[in-house]
């Protein structure tokens, strides 16, 4: 849980597409980190530095010579608002984990931070769709360390 796929997408990197992390030392990811700044309502919450995975393994080994199948939720909310924890529940963790399959969730920018636009080079806009594609390529290059398969 909480584990970083891109630098923070704040100062100079807000309004860019996601950078890949230049250092990946040791991390705690023992707790859920906080999504991204959404809105509802006139209600604010979230953070921007917000680009975390969430991965969650079985806790015996693949078959010899096999590795688990991995499942990855990219999470709705019409790109307004809504993030990764809200599907880490126990029936998750029963439905994919227990029976063999690593599961996997990522914040990505919504609302305007993710889906802004100026309508020209400056700001192309889709920063959130940016962020599900390189969770996607970040997960295909680490999962094997997870014993998932690529």
């Amino acid at each position: 849980m909480g584990i970083p796929f891109a630098k923070p997408p704040v100062g100079d990197l807000r309004f860019e597409k996601p950078q890949p992390l230049t250092h990946f030392g040791t991390v705690n990811a023992t707790f859920l980190k906080t999504g991204c700044t959404d809105f509802v309502g006139d209600f604010l919450q979230g953070q921007e530095d917000c680009l975390y995975m969430n991965i969650a393994t079985p806790t015996f080994a693949p078959p010899p010579g096999k590795k688990f199948p991995v499942m990855v939720l990219i999470f709705g909310g019409a790109f307004i608002h809504g993030n990764a924890n809200q599907y880490q529940s126990e029936d998750f963790h029963y439905r994919f984990v227990a029976r063999g399959i690593v599961y996997i969730s990522f914040h990505y920018r919504v609302g305007p931070l993710g889906f802004y636009t100026s309508s020209d080079t400056s700001s192309p806009g889709n920063y959130g769709m940016w962020d599900q594609i390189h969770a996607l390529r970040f997960v295909q290059k680490i999962i094997g360390k997870f014993n998932g398969d690529p």
